[in-house]
Parts: C-alpha cells; structure tokens; sequence
C-alpha cells in the first residue's frame, strides 16, 4: 500500500463548521492545560506539549530577530533557516551566515557561557532533541504515522508504504517540518489537513481545508494555534504551495510564513561584516561555514560588540520589567 493510500478510501460525510464554537483553552502559567483532555498524562500529550513550546519558541525567536536587527542569535532559527526547502536567492548563505555567529559566540564566550545561554532561547531547537527522550519504538497513533507518510512522499519524495513503516524519528522530522514553515501548532495528519481537506478517522471528509476547520480543533486539543493571523497566514501557505494531488516531493517547494523574511533578516543583520554575498558564496561552496577563525578577527569583534550591546539593552528590558 502507498503513503497516499492511507488517506484515500471511502469519503466520510460530516458536517460543516457553521454554527461550531471555538473554546480556548485554559492555561496554567501560561500554558495550555490537558486537564480533561484524553492526551493528560501520555506521552502524546507530552509530545504536544514540547511541539507547542517549540511553536511558541519560533514565533518569540522570529520577534527577537526583528527587534535585533537581523541577528538570528539562537539555534532554532538557524535549523529553520538551514532548512528551508523553498527555492529562495540567497537562503543557503543566509543560513552560513546564521551559523557563522553561533560559532562567534561560542569561540568568544565558550560554549554554554552565560552570554551562549541567553542568545539561546529557552524555547530553542533542543525541544526537538528532547522529544527523542519519549521515544519507544512505536510510539505515536495513527495520525502521528499518516503525517510522517504524507511528509516522506510530499516533501522528502519518497513512497516509505503504509504507516508502519513510519518511524517515530520521522514523525518529529515530520512535525517540525510543518512548524518551520507554517508557524502553527501541527502534531499529526489531522492538524495539517485541516487546511487542505479535513479528515476523519484517518479518510477524507467531503468539505474543503479552511483556518476555521484547523482552529475548531482546539476543542480537542488545547495546544492548536488560535491566533487568526498566524492561522490565516499557515492557511495561505498550504493554499499556494501544498496541493493534494500525488506528486512525489511536490511540496519540497514550500516557501514558509518566515521564510522570506528570515533570510531577509539574516543579510541584514551580518552586512557589517560581510560587505557582499560574494565572499561568503566562496566559503559556502568551498564547505567553509564553520566557526570563525583567527583570520576573521576583525569581523568576529563587530560581531561580539554587537551581541554583548543587544544582551545589555535584553538585560535592561528584563529589569525594567520586573
């Protein structure tokens, strides 16, 4: 059996969102609580706990950068960028670029010096390697698997089979994928297809993906995204770039909600130091994007002026605040 057979079969009828209420969620400290929910006390609800701090963390760091001036100064934003499938000039030097102030941190401060840790957002791309600690050989349910499937044949180009042959691994691959690029909460095939065409019991519905069918979720999932904008915004990018029809690899195209933006975002923020793309293509292709040695001093002490100013104006922030 195909991935796509999986979601294929008899067409479920079901009825329209009109007339449905949204209840958000309770939130605990800030966080939405599965008190009363069926995930309480799984590990699928520890699983949408991390990928929804790992949501939050991508819009906060996204913020960050914004208000920095381009720096992308924590390791989330530089996977997300390193792993953009999208066809976009200047993404591959964007993310060296990304890489190369990380390296600049660690080599001036050491690696997990305090000034590392809170360039680093708390919410940052180790929730994903935390989420490995829950790994058990099969893990998931069905959904978590059909995502995976869906996410191989569609992004990856590859027909992996039927859900068993899905691996857990591939299911946070998958996750995170879908995250990067849409910036709302998804955990599993129904989270995504409510934009494109609703399931139900793993099959098809009769009625057309929509923001509305993705957020009435939250009725059964504290953690999706709520927030019309970025739901609105998630909903575009499927419209334009996710079509469901069986193309091996035909969303790898995908150009994400901060895709452009954080490669805008990066040139920006690393100009002073490089005064065009052309010496940094060089380095790109000559595998050279590691940390910055001796010969780099100069640039690399811009680098850690700027940061140590940035970690000062945060600091000030914080102790206002308080």
């Amino acid at each position: 059996m195909s991935a796509i057979a999986d979601i294929i079969g008899v067409v479920q009828q079901s009825n329209s969102t009109e007339g449905v209420t949204i209840h958000p969620p309770k939130l605990v400290n800030g966080v939405p609580s599965l008190d009363g929910f069926s995930e309480q006390g799984t590990k699928l609800g520890q699983l949408d706990l991390m990928l929804w701090q790992y949501t939050q963390g991508l819009i906060d760091n996204v913020q960050s950068a914004r208000q920095s001036g381009g720096l992308l100064n924590n390791q989330q934003l530089v996977d997300v960028v390193g792993g953009i499938t999208g066809d976009i000039e200047g993404a591959q030097e964007a993310a060296a670029l990304a890489q190369k102030l990380k390296g600049a941190i660690d080599q001036t401060f050491g690696v997990g010096s305090v000034v590392g840790r809170f360039t680093d957002s708390i919410f940052s791309g180790d929730i994903i390697g935390a989420i490995s600690g829950l790994l058990s050989g099969r893990t998931w349910r069905y959904d978590q698997y059909q995502l995976a499937t869906n996410y191989s044949y569609h992004v990856l180009g590859k027909d992996i089979g039927d859900t068993t042959h899905a691996s857990d691994e591939l299911v946070i691959e998958a996750c995170k994928w879908c995250i990067d690029r849409l910036g709302v909460f998804i955990n599993g095939a129904r989270t995504l297809y409510a934009f494109i065409n609703p399931l139900k019991d793993g099959l098809y519905t009769n009625r057309p993906g929509s923001p509305m069918e993705y957020m009435i979720l939250v009725n059964e999932n504290p953690f999706i995204t709520i927030d019309q904008a970025r739901v609105n915004a998630a909903y575009n990018v499927v419209r334009t770039y996710m079509p469901n029809v069986h193309v091996p690899g035909n969303w790898k195209g995908t150009i994400g909600v901060y895709d452009r933006e954080l490669v805008a975002l990066a040139k920006q923020g690393y100009g002073n130091y490089y005064n065009n793309l052309a010496a940094l293509k060089q380095e790109v292709a000559s595998g050279n994007t590691g940390v910055l040695n001796s010969t780099e001093s100069t640039g690399s002490n811009v680098i850690v002026y700027v940061v140590i100013a940035i970690v000062i104006i945060f600091l000030i922030i914080l102790i206002v605040r308080k």
